[in-house]
């Protein structure tokens, strides 16, 4: 995939977070401590990143000293400090308890170990203000998580009754119009520290009625219409192998020239007749249908649109995030309590066979090697299933790496020759910190995140075993896609 490098990236932040937010992944004695000589207020730590595992440091520290870190050498190094900071290559903090642990990885993953030199110096500051900080985050523990919050909605607070137009149209939930503040809060990328993509957070207004699927589009469905039309599928497909378990990088399929030599080689290979049937790991008819590409998801909208008379068509981005957070207005539509995602979402949590398995804070019940059947998971306050994780769902919109300029009525935002498109809901090798209802995804052509295997004029063409969809429909004419109707 194209631009995986970057999403490499993005997936091993958040890797460091999760290890350091949840800090029992570690014992704390298998942390090497950092060693400050006599009278010196400056150390080095010289070390070398494996490419599937992290280092841990322990910083012993009193109440109102400054710390600043830096990386020095190792252009591919990141760390992390336990309850200060996510990933980072250079930060300065004031401590408020008595010791941290420091979390060094690579930023994207290498299949050789890389080595680092990490820049420690300390200096006195200001306890009293480290110690009203600390007496802060106390009090803001001992009272618990808050639970979800109902967004403001001007035309209702729930989804209608499901519907489905024909055979094998897909299940429909009917949603009210009302608005919803998109993107990263201020507390939330305080809290996450790395929030790529989605800021400044902003209102939109969906001011018409729309319908989205209430699970994403499986297998079956998918089937169904290249069945009826013979519609030609398949070819390339990206395939992100697991890393541990009976499947360990193993794959199905031929391997596409190159397919096994790429920097994102061996997570991802890539297959010459990668298809939603094939899709490079066993698949049930009830699985998501990925492997698909752009150009084929739109064959299937014309096809589906056609058999229901309706124009059925990929939801925006703003609709998206408006149906997953149905209502609510924390991280997640749970709330922001990261030990309940093993209920609504898959990801890799400790049981999974990938590498941000350590990140997580649960393990799930049931154990999908990839992903899960649609609807295995909790579903969110309006009755929408695998809104965070399983497959990644690409929506209509061009990626921009901001919100700024963003439109605040729901349609998408595209631009000319577009071949970087946005994909929401993490997936089942992600973190936990990639359900978030904010995290914002590529699946595309990237100028600068592109694995050789691609064109940008094939962004359209581009097939992931990551990538899905759900689709979306307008109910009434005054959508922004009125004229499509």
């Amino acid at each position: 995939m194209p631009g995986y490098a970057v999403a490499v990236a993005a997936f091993l932040l958040a890797l460091l977070a999760g290890m350091t937010v949840h800090s029992s992944s570690f014992a704390q004695d298998s942390c090497s401590p950092v060693k400050f000589r006599v009278g010196h207020n400056a150390v080095t730590l010289n070390g070398t990143a494996p490419p599937e595992d992290v280092i841990c440091y322990r910083l012993d520290a009193q109440a109102g000293q400054e710390f600043t870190l830096k990386v020095v050498r190792g252009d591919n190094t990141a760390f992390s400090v336990a309850d200060v900071a996510d990933a980072a290559d250079h930060l300065t903090f004031t401590a408020r308890k008595t010791g941290y642990d420091i979390v060094v990885a690579q930023l994207t993953r290498s299949a050789t170990p890389q080595k680092f030199r990490i820049s420690i110096k300390r200096a006195r500051g200001d306890s009293g203000a480290a110690d009203a900080l600390a007496a802060t985050q106390v009090a803001a523990t001992e009272s618990g998580t808050a639970a979800p919050q109902a967004a403001e909605a001007n035309g209702g607070s729930g989804a209608g009754q499901p519907f489905r137009d024909c055979e094998h149209c897909p299940e429909m939930v009917p949603l009210p119009p009302g608005s919803f503040m998109m993107g990263v809060s201020r507390q939330e990328a305080k809290k996450l520290q790395y929030v790529q993509w989605a800021e400044p957070q902003h209102k939109v207004t969906i001011a018409y009625p729309f319908a989205i699927g209430r699970f994403e589009i499986t297998v079956e469905e998918f089937d169904a219409y290249v069945k009826e039309t013979g519609a030609k599928v398949g070819g390339k497909c990206g395939v992100r192998v697991m890393e541990s378990g009976a499947y360990a990088f193993k794959y199905s399929g031929t391997p596409a020239p190159g397919g096994d030599k790429t920097r994102s080689a061996p997570y991802v290979v890539y297959i010459g007749d990668g298809s939603y049937a094939q899709p490079g790991l066993p698949v049930t008819a009830k699985q998501p249908a990925v492997c698909v590409s752009r150009n084929e998801i739109k064959a299937y909208l014309d096809w589906l649109g056609g058999k229901a008379g309706k124009h059925y068509r990929l939801p925006t981005e703003a609709e998206w995030e408006y149906a997953y957070r149905a209502g609510t207005d924390t991280m997640n539509y749970w709330g922001d309590d990261f030990r309940k995602t093993c209920e609504h979402a898959n990801f890799a949590d400790r049981k999974s066979g990938y590498q941000a398995a350590p990140a997580a804070s649960c393990a799930e019940k049931i154990h999908p090697a990839w992903t899960a059947e649609v609807g295995s998971y909790k579903p969110n306050p309006w009755g929408l299933y695998d809104m965070g994780g399983n497959a990644q769902e690409t929506v209509e919109d061009c990626m921009h790496q901001s919100y700024v300029g963003a439109p605040a009525d729901g349609s998408p935002w595209t631009k000319p020759d577009c071949a970087l498109f946005v994909a929401r809901s993490g997936d089942y090798e992600l973190t936990q910190f990639s359900m978030r209802a904010s995290e914002r995804l590529i699946f595309g052509y990237a100028d600068d995140g592109d694995d050789g295997m691609w064109t940008r004029e094939e962004g359209s063409d581009e097939r992931f075993n990551i990538i899905g969809f759900r689709v979306a429909v307008s109910l009434d004419a005054t959508s922004w896609d009125k004229a499509g109707r």
